[in-house]
C-alpha cells in the first residue's frame, strides 16, 4: 500500500514562494490490497501569485491526500472558464495564462486514483495591481478628493517607528516620484499628529509642532488647518505658552462636515513639573467669525476645616477626544471627573452654549466600559451613533441624543471596525476573522471571513461605497517562518446575491512583509480606500529591503483596479 500526501506552504520552496512537498512510502505492515479501498481527497488549490495580472502566467497547484492499494499515483486534469494552459492542463502543478480581461474566474482540477475521482474548484481574481511611487519612504492614509490622490507621509523622511519621529505631513500626489507638500508653512517644524481630512474634503487638520527642541520634555503643539484645494493656512491655537522645559499642547482636533468648526483638546502646562497641575480643556474655533473659546473646566477647588484651620483642596481632571456630531449642532467629549472617562455633550448652534453641557449619567461606568486617549471613535452618520472599541476589546455605540450606550454581545477581542456605506452595520475584526454587527449591536451567526491560519493578521478593513453590491476589503498578513516566507496581500470579500453567502478572493499579488515592520499607528491610517468605481488604494508596510538591497521604502501605497 502506498500512502501519499501533498502539504502546502511551509515545506519546500519552489518559484515565487510556492511551497510543495510530496511524501511517498509504504506501511511497515503490508495490507492485502483487496481489503483497502482507494481514497482521494483534494484539499486546496493554490494560485501563485494570488491575483495574477491580465495575460500573465500563474502557477496552479493542488494540495491532495489519499491512499492507493495498488501503489499508483493519481492523475490530474485542470479546467478554467477563462484563459488557457499553454503547457498542457495535466499535472499536480500547471501554468495557467490568465485572461486578458480582469474579473473573477473559476479554475478546477479533477484528480483520479485507482478509479476514484475528486474535483475541487477555486475562484481567482485577475486584476491590475501596481505600486504608486509617492516619492516618500513612508506613505499611508490614501484618499481621493476631486480625483486627486492625497496621503499622509512621514515628515523628514522618517517613519513612525523612528525614535525621533516628528509626525506626519499631508501630500498631494502628482506623478511618479513627485508629491507636493500641503501641510507646511514657515511656522511648522517637523510634522503633525492626529491628521484628518474633513468628510467633504475641504481641508486637513492636525496637531503640528510649532517648535522642536530635543531638550524639551513636552514639545509645543498647535492645531492647524490646511486647505486641500484653495484657501488660507491657519494656526488656530498659536500658543507659545509653557514653563521651564514644558510647552502647551493642543491635540486631537476634530472638524465638522465643512471644516467651518474645529474642536480640540488643550493641555495647558501648570507650574508643577510633574504635570499634576496641568489643565486639560476642550477648545472650539468658529471659522466664519474667527472666534476661539475654551468650553470646559478642568480644575475644582473647595475649602475644608482641618483642626479649625481652612485648607483649600484642589482637584484636576481631564477632558479628552472631542468630536463634532454629524449634524454639526453639538459636540461630544469625555471627562474623568468620576475616575472613569464618561461622555458629555454640549450644544454648538451658532456658538457653543456652555450652560448646555450635559453629562450622560455615568453610562460607561454602568456598562463597565473604559476608554483612554488612544481610543478611536468613528461616527455612524445616518443614525448618529459614535462607535468605538473599548479598552477591553468590546464594540460599543454611544447614542448621544438618548444618553445611552450599546455594547455588542457575543463577540470579544475586537481590533478594529468600519461602518457600512448605508450605516446599518459594520465589519468587525477579531482574532477569528471578520464579523458583521448591526447598528443595534446584533452579531452575525458566523464570520464573513475566517482566517486561513490562526497567525494571519487582518488590517485596514473597509467597505466599498456600492450599497447594492457590498464588498469588504482588507490587508491580510501571512506570517511565515522567515522574512522570505512572509507577505501581505489585499483581500476582497463579496456577498453572493444568489446564495446569500460571503466569498473571498485575493485582489492583489503578494508584497514582502515582516512582523517587525507593522507600524504602531492609528488603524485609520492603514485603511483600504475604495473609489466610487471600486478602485482600491491600500498602504502596504514593507521591509526596507523588500527583496532589493537598495530599496528603503518602509510603507507605500498600492492600487488595485480593473
Amino acid at each position: 500500500m502506498s500512502r501519499w500526501k501533498i502539504v502546502g506552504p511551509w515545506t519546500l520552496t519552489l518559484v515565487f514562494s510556492l511551497y510543495l512537498a510530496i511524501f511517498a512510502g509504504c506501511n511497515d505492515n503490508p495490507v492485502d490490497g483487496d481489503t483497502v479501498s482507494p481514497e482521494l481527497e483534494t484539499l486546496e488549490i493554490l494560485c501563485h501569485d494570488l491575483s495574477p495580472l491580465p495575460d500573465s502566467l500563474a502557477r496552479l497547484t493542488v494540495l491532495v491526500e489519499g491512499v492507493s492499494p495498488g501503489n499508483t499515483w493519481p492523475t490530474y486534469t485542470w479546467e478554467a472558464d477563462g484563459g488557457s494552459f499553454p503547457y498542457g492542463n495535466t499535472g499536480i502543478s500547471v501554468e495557467w495564462k490568465a485572461p486578458s480581461e480582469t474579473g473573477i474566474y473559476e479554475v478546477s482540477v479533477r484528480g483520479t486514483l485507482d478509479g476514484v475521482a475528486d474535483t475541487i474548484s477555486k475562484y481567482v481574481m485577475v486584476r491590475n495591481f501596481e505600486e504608486i511611487n509617492t516619492g516618500k519612504n513612508f506613505s499611508c492614509s490614501p484618499v481621493l478628493v476631486s480625483n486627486i490622490l492625497y496621503f499622509f507621509g512621514g515628515s523628514d523622511g522618517l517613519s513612525p517607528r523612528s525614535t525621533v519621529f516628528k509626525g506626519f505631513h499631508c501630500y498631494r500626489y502628482g506623478s511618479p516620484g513627485v508629491s507636493s507638500l500641503i501641510s507646511e508653512t514657515g511656522e511648522t517644524v517637523g510634522g503633525g499628529y492626529g491628521l484628518r481630512i474633513n468628510p467633504i474634503g475641504r481641508s486637513v487638520s492636525g496637531s503640528f509642532h510649532g517648535e522642536y527642541f530635543p531638550s524639551l520634555l513636552q514639545q509645543r503643539l498647535d492645531v492647524w488647518i490646511f486647505p486641500l484645494l484653495f484657501g488660507t493656512d491657519y494656526n488656530i491655537t498659536n500658543d507659545d505658552g509653557g514653563v521651564n522645559l514644558r510647552r502647551n499642547q493642543h491635540v486631537n482636533p476634530g472638524q465638522n462636515q465643512a471644516g467651518d468648526n474645529v474642536v480640540w483638546e488643550a493641555r495647558i502646562v501648570g507650574t508643577r513639573p510633574d504635570g499634576t497641575e496641568d489643565l486639560s480643556k476642550i477648545g472650539f474655533w468658529d471659522k466664519p467669525t474667527n472666534q476661539k473659546v475654551y468650553v470646559t473646566q478642568s480644575h475644582d477647588s473647595f475649602t475644608v476645616l482641618i483642626n479649625g484651620i481652612p485648607v483649600v483642596t484642589h482637584r484636576y481632571y481631564n477632558n479628552i477626544k472631542p468630536t463634532i456630531v454629524p449634524a454639526g449642532d453639538a459636540m461630544v467629549y469625555f471627562v474623568d471627573t468620576t475616575g472613569v472617562f464618561e461622555p458629555c455633550k454640549m450644544n454648538i448652534g451658532d456658538f457653543p452654549v456652555i450652560s448646555s453641557r450635559v453629562a450622560m449619567g455615568g453610562i460607561f461606568n454602568q456598562a463597565r466600559i473604559k476608554i483612554d486617549r488612544t481610543t478611536v471613535f468613528i461616527w455612524n452618520k445616518t443614525f448618529e451613533l459614535l462607535g468605538f472599541v473599548s479598552l477591553g476589546g468590546k464594540l460599543c455605540f454611544v447614542d448621544y441624543r438618548n444618553n445611552s450606550v450599546t455594547v455588542a454581545s457575543g463577540i470579544e477581542g475586537i481590533q478594529e471596525f468600519a461602518w457600512s456605506p448605508d450605516d446599518t452595520e459594520c465589519a468587525v475584526v477579531n482574532e477569528e476573522g471578520i464579523w458583521i454587527v448591526s447598528a443595534a449591536g446584533v452579531v452575525s451567526n458566523s464570520p464573513v471571513y475566517v482566517k486561513e491560519r490562526a497567525t494571519d493578521g487582518i488590517f485596514g478593513v473597509n467597505w466599498s461605497p456600492n450599497i447594492e453590491d457590498p464588498k469588504i476589503g482588507f490587508r491580510m498578513v501571512r506570517k511565515g517562518k522567515t522574512v522570505e516566507d512572509s507577505y501581505s496581500a489585499l483581500v476582497l470579500c463579496m456577498l453572493d446575491s444568489d446564495t446569500g453567502e460571503w466569498m473571498h478572493v485575493y485582489a492583489s499579488r503578494s508584497v514582502n512583509w515582516t512582523s517587525s515592520y507593522e507600524p504602531n499607528v492609528d488603524y485609520l491610517y492603514m485603511k483600504v480606500f475604495f473609489t466610487s468605481e471600486e478602485v482600491m488604494y491600500v498602504p502596504f508596510p514593507t521591509p526596507p529591503w523588500s527583496g532589493d538591497p537598495l530599496r528603503r521604502v518602509e510603507c507605500t501605497i498600492f492600487r488595485s483596479f480593473e
